[in-house]
């Protein structure tokens, strides 16, 4: 790993098993953070963008290699490359306090959750993030985690897990019962 001042890593995202991305934050204000790049299994990092700003999460579009990169409460919002890294711009992302996950299911489409108990919820764009709107918000028992094929799934650990599942896109939600313990989901296929 090249220098990074002590920040820690907050999410890491392998395209294969020699290319990944990676980024840190620490919830401090006006500290460096990065946004690293890794061509040889993890071996070696280069950093690709350094900016005082806290990210919170890294996914990549693989097929078109389109990455985003979340940024976390203290510079709210989304950066994108569509260069592999070398430029980036900011992506307008909804007016929340801090997303805690993020899902891309193509170029314009990208769902971000916030468990924050007013303003947060599940979110969704279907324009690149030109205009956003709340799928779901039940208050304090808001999704942390989120996961998609061709049907949608949040939970959250709240004292209880919460599992819930829509087939609409988001306008109906049901909760899933008998779902207690989890704490990650992934879906290979749908």
């Amino acid at each position: 790993m090249p220098n990074l001042n002590n920040m820690p890593l907050s999410d890491i995202f392998f395209i294969d098993s020699m290319t990944g991305w990676a980024v840190t934050g620490n919830q401090i204000a006006n500290d460096s953070n990065y946004i690293l790049k890794t061509t040889n299994g993890g071996d070696n990092w280069q950093i690709k963008h350094t900016a005082n700003q806290d990210f919170y999460r890294v996914s990549l579009l693989i097929k078109i290699q389109v990455l985003y990169v979340g940024i976390n409460s203290i510079g709210n919002g989304l950066l994108k490359s569509v260069d592999g890294g070398n430029i980036w711009t900011h992506v307008n992302s909804p007016a929340i306090i801090e997303f805690r996950d993020m899902f891309l299911l193509n170029q314009d489409t990208i769902w971000l959750v916030d468990n924050d108990g007013l303003d947060g919820g599940v979110f969704c764009t279907y324009n690149g993030g030109a205009s956003w709107q709340q799928q779901f918000n039940v208050m304090n028992n808001n999704p942390t985690k989120y996961t998609c094929t061709t049907h949608v799934w949040v939970y959250k650990y709240d004292g209880q897990y919460n599992m819930r599942r829509t087939t609409n896109g988001g306008t109906n939600w049901t909760q899933i019962s008998g779902e207690n313990g989890f704490l990650d989901l992934k879906f290979a296929d749908s």
